[in-house]
């Protein structure tokens, strides 16, 4: 990681001054990456292929002064174990799946002219029932990964009850 990183880092992590805040991107269309290449950005840094067609390609992040993805903390919002990812049916220039946190959605393919955030067909949790339902299942899937992971002597359901009662704070 560039120095400059760290220290922005750690200075706003530790209430000191800062030049600016981290700023991290949300990533990038690979749609708005090749329209970039078509108006000179070639010039200045060439991507490879797999690179112009990812959303977080980190020389890009680098060669526009930005910070990297992955030089963050991201809390992890989604349901854990996730859910499999699903292709559900396939266009021609986009997909329906279920993504790694149940929902099904709508997303343009990285090839496709045609770009914008997934669009949210269905979520797991319709209903009170779905929840209890989904809840239930949650819990039992992590502990049971909790039970793979843990130590022997340590209550793995103890402590995933810890865990939860954080979350719902």
């Amino acid at each position: 990681m560039r120095p400059e990183i760290t220290d922005r880092y750690y200075r706003v992590y530790t209430g000191q001054d800062v030049d600016r805040v981290p700023d991290i991107e949300f990533g990038y269309w690979p749609q708005t990456i090749r329209r970039w290449q078509s108006e000179g950005l070639d010039k200045e840094i060439e991507l490879t292929l797999e690179e112009s067609r990812s959303c977080f390609p980190q020389r890009l992040d680098l060669h526009l002064g930005l910070e990297p993805e992955g030089f963050c903390v991201w809390p992890d919002t989604q349901m854990y174990p996730k859910f499999e990812e699903q292709i559900i049916e396939k266009k021609e220039s986009s997909v329906i799946m279920r993504g790694a946190d149940g929902s099904i959605s709508e997303r343009y393919l990285s090839d496709s002219d045609d770009s914008s955030i997934p669009h949210t067909i269905s979520s797991p949790v319709k209903t009170p029932a779905d929840w209890e339902q989904l809840s239930g299942e949650w819990l039992t899937r992590i502990d049971e990964r909790a039970a793979e992971l843990q130590p022997d002597g340590v209550d793995a359901h103890a402590v995933n009850v810890k865990a939860i009662d954080l979350l719902l704070i």
